[in-house]
């Protein structure tokens, strides 16, 4: 049995609407709003180039806090438990600053550049503050590893609809009212639904009484030497990087490649997102019978295959350029679906692995060293992206650069595979007592 009743842990999982609104949305439509297409009409803020710098450096720098908020939350004892005082505190400055990523300061006023960069670094903090507090809350609240499927599988539909509302909502907002007027509605419905989540995050016990503090070093020595999830979560960071390159190539591949207005993103986004709900069950029956492993692995193999398929979105002749299209990138919501299942139920499994090597409970450790990968991974990916399109062109006349993301994603997740398919060993349900693979040593 978990820690806490199911209606705890169902109030818990709805904050990931909250969250798949924030990052759907940005993913989609942030580097479009600051450096959008020539036939979008639109006024370049800062040149795509110049944006994909920032926002990779602004990566890279905020990856250096994921450690040291993981282990301070470890750490933390409140009236409010661990994880608590980090989400409530931390929240409105995340929807202050999403809210301020698509209502850029006049020219002049420091400069866009400079005032994206910073904006782009509050959100990142804040982001780190509330949500890797979150997410280390599963491994605290279900204990067995059906019971982190089902509470994962409940924030994974809440999640399917709040990147409904990031991915097609968004499109529907901006056409009503505007960049900022979008990101003002959507900043407050994410804001709120984290808000109530915070309701099954309020019931978590204390720190447990079996861990002893640890110094930020010692703590970082620790994760660094589980092989397991060094594994884990490089593979993961490859995968992410795929969805996002996909995720921001949708308005540029609708306004350029197929010559439609921007508000027709909203059809390919609805797609993905529906076939991604309907294949939640299919996810989860596979991930029972077969494993996570094997359901991740597969996953991961169709998606690597899929990607550089839209090279050629588009320009099969005999058939209608939108349809194909839609088609096309729909049908990656399959493999998709995996990705926002099964990650956080297998961080679970690896904190439990952990408990057995050190004895202890390190969740926030984890969730923290996770998010510093991904920063960095994301950061590539972003500055790939952004190279590619500023290298080969993302205009009517020049869209080799929109074209070649396909295969460029393709190749990073499939150099995820590799790493999964080779070094990862661990079982679906860790035993108790000293479990070790190869060097491995606290």
């Amino acid at each position: 049995m978990g820690w806490l009743p199911p209606g705890s842990q169902l109030t818990y999982a709805g904050g990931a609407f909250g969250f798949n609104v924030f990052h759907q949305t940005i993913s989609l439509w942030l580097v479009y709003f600051y450096a959008p297409p020539p036939e979008s009409g639109r006024e370049t803020i800062v040149p795509i180039a110049i944006f994909g710098a920032l926002l990779a450096a602004g990566e890279v720098i905020e990856a250096f806090d994921d450690p040291v908020i993981g282990h301070w939350s470890d750490r933390t004892r409140s009236r409010w438990g661990r994880r608590l005082p980090f989400i409530l505190g931390g929240l409105p400055f995340l929807v202050g600053a999403f809210i301020l990523l698509f209502t850029p300061l006049p020219p002049g006023f420091w400069g866009p550049a400079v005032a994206a960069f910073v904006v782009i670094q509050l959100y990142h903090l804040a982001g780190t503050i509330v949500h890797q507090p979150y997410e280390a809350v599963l491994a605290e609240m279900a204990r067995s590893s059906e019971e982190r499927v089902r509470v994962s599988s409940w924030k994974v539909a809440f999640g399917i609809l709040g990147a409904a509302v990031g991915l097609v909502g968004s499109g529907l907002l901006i056409g009503a009212l505007g960049f900022p007027g979008m990101a003002m509605v959507l900043g407050l419905l994410g804001g709120a639904s984290v808000a109530i989540s915070a309701a099954g995050v309020r019931r978590l016990p204390q720190t447990p009484p079996h861990n002893r503090p640890l110094s930020l070093p010692e703590s970082l020595r620790l994760t660094a030497t589980n092989h397991q999830y060094l594994v884990f979560v490089v593979s993961e960071v490859l995968f992410f990087a795929g969805l996002d390159m996909l995720t921001a190539l949708i308005p540029y591949l609708v306004t350029v490649v197929l010559g439609l207005p921007e508000s027709q993103t909203v059809w390919f986004t609805a797609v993905f997102i529906v076939v991604a709900l309907v294949s939640l069950p299919a996810v989860n029956w596979l991930a029972a019978r077969r494993g996570k492993a094997f359901t991740y692995r597969l996953a991961m193999t169709v998606l690597a295959v899929a990607l550089p398929g839209l090279f050629f979105v588009g320009a099969i002749p005999g058939i209608d350029r939108m349809l194909q299209s839609v088609a096309y990138i729909g049908a990656l919501g399959v493999p998709m679906s995996v990705l926002f299942a099964l990650p956080n139920p297998m961080v679970a499994n690896i904190v439990d692995y952990d408990e057995t090597r050190t004895g202890l409970r390190r969740e926030g450790a984890y969730y923290g060293v996770e998010e510093f990968v991904m920063s960095l991974g994301l950061a590539l990916a972003t500055l790939v992206f952004s190279s590619v399109l500023g290298t080969f062109g993302f205009s009517a006349g020049e869209p080799l650069g929109i074209r070649l993301i396909g295969p460029v994603a393709g190749l990073a997740v499939a150099a995820g595979l590799l790493v999964f398919a080779r070094w990862y060993r661990l079982p679906e349900q860790i035993p108790s007592g000293r479990l070790t693979f190869g060097t491995e040593s606290p």
